[in-house]
């Protein structure tokens, strides 16, 4: 029983260094589904908040650092 725990704790940790990896180095900021959902175009909300793209990046990176370090394994 602990091997398969072990297993399963290992292959979440590696998912969620995976995910905030994602977060840190690929995500780009906003995404088109983003303008899509409050039905308005990136550059219609660029124009009417123009330091959106910048801030959210560093959001992004804050996420996805605490989503990768929350994998890695204790001491």
């Amino acid at each position: 029983m602990k091997s398969i725990a072990v297993w399963l704790l290992t292959i979440c940790g590696i998912s969620l260094v995976g995910t905030g990896g994602f977060f840190v180095l690929a995500r780009p900021a906003p995404l088109p589904e983003d303008a899509q959902f409050v039905s308005s175009t990136t550059e219609e909300i660029s124009h009417a908040v123009p330091g959106l793209g910048p801030w959210l990046t560093r959001v992004f990176w804050v996420l996805g650092g605490y989503v990768a370090t929350t994998g890695l394994p204790e001491g």
